[in-house]
């Protein structure tokens, strides 16, 4: 029996992070870089972040983003009818 699944969304305010572009001017996210897991409760430490990492990927540009919602598909628990 296949699975059953439904989306569910979260909205919320969340917390900002810190995504690594590629070279400048490609405005692609470098192959193979995992999503940013460093999170930020305000704006100000997050761009602290982008500037140090600028530092030492001068080449990249750095995006500080703010997390305001998830959707992800969750399964469906179906109850057997009773006979």
């Amino acid at each position: 029996m296949p699975r059953e699944t439904k989306q569910s969304v979260r909205i919320f305010p969340g917390d900002y992070l810190v995504f690594r572009l590629g070279p400048q001017g490609s405005g692609d996210r470098l192959a193979g870089q995992p999503l940013p897991t460093p999170r930020h409760k305000f704006p100000a430490p997050a761009i602290a972040e982008a500037e140090r990492l600028n530092g030492h990927f001068p080449e990249s540009t750095f995006v500080v983003m703010r997390e305001i919602a998830r959707v992800k598909q969750v399964r469906i628990q179906k109850q057997e009818e009773s006979r």
